[in-house]
């Protein structure tokens, strides 16, 4: 009996330590979901990403803080009460995709490789994605995906306050509809947006920022490791008053130009009518404007076929007579074609 104890108590201390080993063990052992990594923490401080598949982890030493999905994310979000440069009150829908930042390497010399150590990136489904800006997207902001729709509406407003909307949007969209060849003029300033964003988002590379004159500390352009994909502007639609207001004036301007053609006709009827009677004076050798209106009486009267009195200021004595067909006039200058 004495020497089967010490063999039982060593039998249980070896399965206490497969025991602990084990439990430590399987505790360790972390299954990251496929399109996804993990933020891992070494005594409350960051010590690296995880990327999808299993993973081993000291216990009570290191611990998951938080899952970040490596997908794209579509979000479609209605905007009200955007204010134009030109004060236009609109509405709208954007609809935008972003996503993760995807790494992009690109060649370095020699030297620079020297001082710069290489960034470590991630893996996945063929595409590099840099453990700096899941670091930042998950640490660095509380909520990466709330705070990349902000920065897109923000962004968006402040575009808008600075676009005249009824000439750059509206009278572009109307010469579309008559004209299809016009371009769109929303693709072009969803393009313009969507690199606006991205310098929010992403932030912008040291080379950028010496390139524009930004300093280096300046917050705005840090990014946090968010990358904005698509932004498309849909269902643009304007105060009412001001359609109402722009219809007015449209067609008071479409009634001032046809007044004005009336009247430059008008002008024009009168100056060709001034030259055929100049014409009609100078080939019948009429002298004076008596003259020519008694003959245009005259002709008037032989293409009615009927008899009436001469016209006021004419004289009478000086015709020959006048019968049905009008008078006949004879003068000692010239006589009009009978």
């Amino acid at each position: 009996m004495d020497a089967v104890l010490p063999v039982l108590f060593f039998i249980l201390f070896i399965a206490l330590i497969v025991g602990i080993a084990y439990t430590i063990f399987s505790r360790g052992i972390r299954i990251v979901p496929d399109g996804s990594v993990a933020i891992v923490e070494r005594n409350g401080e960051f010590n690296r990403v995880l990327a999808p598949g299993r993973h081993f982890l000291f216990p009570l030493l290191d611990r998951i803080s938080k899952m970040v999905e490596l997908k794209e994310f579509e979000e479609t979000i209605q905007i009200d009460n955007v204010l134009t440069g030109d004060m236009t009150l609109i509405d709208l829908d954007i609809s935008i995709t972003f996503r993760l930042a995807h790494y992009r390497p690109r060649m370095i010399k020699r030297d620079e490789a020297e001082i710069r150590r290489p960034r470590r990136v991630i893996l996945w489904n063929k595409i590099l994605i840099a453990e700096e800006d899941v670091y930042k997207a998950a640490v660095s902001v509380d909520n990466w995906k709330e705070r990349s729709k902000r920065d897109a509406v923000t962004t968006l407003q402040d575009y808008f306050n600075t676009i005249n909307y009824r000439e750059e949007i509206y009278r572009s969209e109307q010469e579309r509809a008559r004209d299809p060849s016009v371009p769109a003029p929303l693709p072009r300033i969803s393009q313009a947006l969507t690199s606006l964003v991205n310098e929010k988002t992403r932030g912008l590379s040291e080379e950028e920022r010496k390139k524009r004159g930004i300093r280096p500390d300046d917050p705005r352009y840090r990014g946090y490791g968010v990358e904005l994909t698509s932004l498309t502007i849909s269902n643009v639609r304007p105060d009412e008053k001001a359609l109402q207001l722009w219809d007015a004036e449209r067609q008071a301007r479409a009634e001032a130009q046809i007044r004005l053609i009336k009247a430059a006709s008008d002008s024009r009827i009168r100056e060709i009518e001034a030259q055929n009677e100049r014409l009609i004076r100078e080939t019948l050798g009429l002298v004076n404007v008596s003259d020519y209106l008694t003959w245009r009486y005259i002709e008037a009267i032989r293409q009615s076929g009927r008899v009436a009195p001469p016209p006021p200021g004419v004289n009478v004595g000086e015709m020959e007579g006048y019968n049905s067909g009008g008078y006949a006039v004879s003068r000692s200058q010239n006589t009009p074609p009978g």
